[in-house]
């Protein structure tokens, strides 16, 4: 890309020159490395004789690698593309495979004949949606009418291209867009332009871009702004390009940046400082084979020691600069010689010589100005139709936006009113089955309630009244009497431990439960409450083994503790047959106390465990003797504790049974 100079064209033939060589040295960047890759990506595929879609690809991209420097390879490479595409149906391969072809008549000078290639691919991407493909064909077009001076075309394609890339994430296309567009500006002193292209260029490869496509931009806004005469933003790029060329092994860009700092050293009049940079430049120029880059750097010796008053150095640089610009028929560096000519002869006191030269620079200078006056006008005026374009689309565009939204208020509006009256409708529903479903649970509560009360509670005490009015009536002996105590004495035990439970699940409904916790010792609780299930456990030859030992002091509700001994040493002998056994142990660290309850019973299956816990419904199994329960035990010994900070676990009892773990944190 043509970065690092000012010239300015004054004829189509010399803006086609201009411009063939800004596309060239942006290809540069990479197109030797990338050309062997592909080259050697193509040797592998030709031994293969097999054409796919990747083997087009590549043929595609090595047409395009060979754009504003061999016509005739980029020709021969998009023919066969082409020719492969249409034998294996690749839609895409063709399309991009004809671009290469347009491109290579913009190339050779056939700015007619690439536009009717152009023309035939648009009409068939606007019946196929390829966004991509698109935006390379109008790149393509855009810079074909620029070669034209139709400067409004192309600046129309350029702008469609960034719209349609922006609105499709393509950024890195965006991007080069962007710059490419900042440089049309710069290349004809818009300035205030090409930053405004530019700057944009280097938001989106700070997103997607690599180091150099990121110098490159860098370097151009540097030099953008030296021409603009924005110093202190010139510095800031300047060291930007630097640091991020540094990152990079491209000795022609960082020749070039190197000279734009010493362009930037010259505008502050620091000649010495602006000659070591160019020297630097000029060290790596010599590394690569670029005419035109020496005449820049040329140009800028012979600016440095002419400021410097040092003529005789200046002079075989100015000789130089003169016999390339003419070799390459660059108009304004001719010119610039003859400014630099005029004055060594001034010097040299050859007033004929020197009057000749200082007639070919106005002359020239005159043809260059009135040529650049006239392109500047043509850009701005082709940017301010395109503009107006785009205000009256827009405006279209935001009236009919506005109609549409007024529709859609009012649909949007029915709808959210319809939903809302669903989502009330059926809420109300599942609110009613919910009701229906706790009422249908409510019931069955009461239900079992009933039945506890009308069966547990009330059979017990009926066996007692009956008892006691047979010892009233003296139709048993007071020695009968006291042999039934120890049944009796069961009897009440069993009822106050029933009613108990009742009222301890009923408080938990009404969240009534308050724990008052103290020191206490659980051995004590433990042993008595295994002597009041003594008589269960020796009907059925349970043996409970106590391994608590000693004082083993706890902080809790007392009567909290016991109700939950009692439920689950109960349920141990309740679901334990015959013969089994139960044990009971603790163990104490600093931090909690263990309890465990384990059994040899029947054990607990994944079922029954999922409902034990279940507030909202009793759960009830009988035991291995058919003993009845109420189904609340564990969910009361659930609650107790979690009233108290504590935790309940069950776990498998190997090889049978099962294991209730307390966990007590201590204070």
């Amino acid at each position: 890309m043509i970065l690092l100079f000012d010239f300015y064209s004054i004829a189509k033939k010399r803006l086609f020159f201009i411009l063939i060589f800004f596309f060239w040295s942006f290809h540069l960047i990479s197109q030797t490395n990338t050309r062997d890759s592909l080259q050697l990506k193509l040797k592998l595929f030709s031994e293969s004789a097999v054409e796919t879609t990747e083997y087009v690809s590549i043929l595609n991209k090595l047409a395009h690698s060979y754009r504003f420097t061999n016509p005739d390879s980029l020709k021969f490479y998009a023919d066969k593309a082409l020719n492969s595409s249409q034998r294996i149906s690749y839609f895409d391969g063709e399309i991009e495979a004809s671009i290469r072809q347009g491109d290579y008549y913009s190339d050779v000078g056939n700015p007619k004949k690439a536009n009717e290639v152009y023309k035939s691919i648009q009409n068939q991407l606007l019946i196929n949606e390829h966004p991509k493909l698109l935006v390379e064909l109008l790149k393509s077009m855009s810079l074909n009418y620029f070669f034209n001076e139709d400067i409004k075309k192309g600046f129309d394609s350029s702008y469609e291209a960034i719209s349609i890339a922006k609105n499709n994430n393509l950024k890195r296309t965006e991007a080069t867009l962007r710059h490419n567009l900042g440089y049309v500006y710069w290349s004809n002193n818009l300035y205030d332009e090409a930053q405004e292209e530019y700057i944009i260029a280097d938001s989106l490869w700070n997103i997607s871009g690599d180091p150099m496509d990121l110098a490159i931009t860098k370097s151009n806004i540097a030099l953008n702004a030296l021409d603009k005469g924005d110093l202190k933003m010139a510095r800031v790029y300047i060291d930007k390009s630097i640091d991020f060329l540094a990152k990079t092994q491209n000795l022609l860009w960082i020749s070039r940046t190197y000279r734009v700092n010493a362009r930037y050293f010259v505008a502050k009049s620091m000649f010495d400082t602006a000659l070591s940079w160019n020297l630097k430049s000029d060290s790596i120029l010599r590394l690569i084979d670029n005419p035109r880059d020496e005449l820049q750097a040329n140009e800028l010796f012979s600016k440095i020691y002419i400021n410097k008053n040092e003529l005789k150095k200046a002079e075989p640089y100015i000789v130089e600069m003169h016999s390339l610009a003419e070799k390459i028929n660059d108009q304004r560096f001719i010119k610039q010689s003859y400014f630099y000519l005029k004055e060594l002869e001034f010097q040299r006191g050859n007033l004929v010589k020197m009057i000749t030269y200082q007639r070919a620079f106005d002359s020239l200078s005159l043809k260059i100005d009135e040529a650049g006056k006239i392109n500047n006008l043509k850009f701005l005026r082709a940017k301010q139709q395109f503009e107006k374009e785009q205000l009256r689309i827009k405006l279209e565009n935001e009236k009919k936006l506005s109609q549409q939204k007024s529709v859609n208020r009012v649909i949007v509006f029915a709808l959210i009113i319809s939903l809302i009256i669903t989502m009330l409708i059926r809420q109300n529903n599942r609110n009613q089955k919910e009701a229906n479903r706790k009422l249908k649970e409510i019931n069955s509560t009461k239900d079992r309630i009933f039945s506890i009360i009308g069966h547990d509670l009330k059979t017990p005490l009926n066996t007692l009244k009956e008892l006691l009015e047979l010892f009233k009536d003296k139709a048993i002996s007071p020695k009968e009497m006291i042999a039934l105590t120890p049944r009796i004495q069961n009897n009440v035990d069993y009822s106050t431990f029933t009613l108990n439970n009742l009222l301890y699940w009923a408080q938990s409904q009404m969240d009534g439960i308050r724990a008052d916790p103290s020191k206490m010792n659980i051995t004590k609780i433990v042993t008595d409450t295994i002597a009041v299930f003594s008589n269960e456990a020796l009907k059925k030859n349970i043996q409970i083994r106590n391994r608590i030992t000693g004082e083993s002091i706890v902080d809790f509700d007392c009567e909290h503790l016991r109700i939950i001994f009692r439920n689950l040493i109960s349920n141990a002998i309740k679901f334990t047959p015959d013969n089994g056994e139960i044990e009971i142990c603790s163990h104490s660290t600093s931090l909690h106390t263990t309890i465990k309850i384990c059994d040899t019973g029947i054990g607990i299956d994944e079922n029954t465990y999922s409902k034990l816990f279940n507030q909202d419904k009793m759960y009830s199994t009988k035991g291995t003797n058919n003993e009845k329960g109420t189904g609340l035990g564990l969910s009361i010994c659930k609650e107790l504790l979690q009233k108290n900070n504590s935790l309940l676990k069950i776990e498998p009892n190997s090889p049978d049974g099962s294991c209730f773990i307390i966990t007590i944190p201590k204070t």
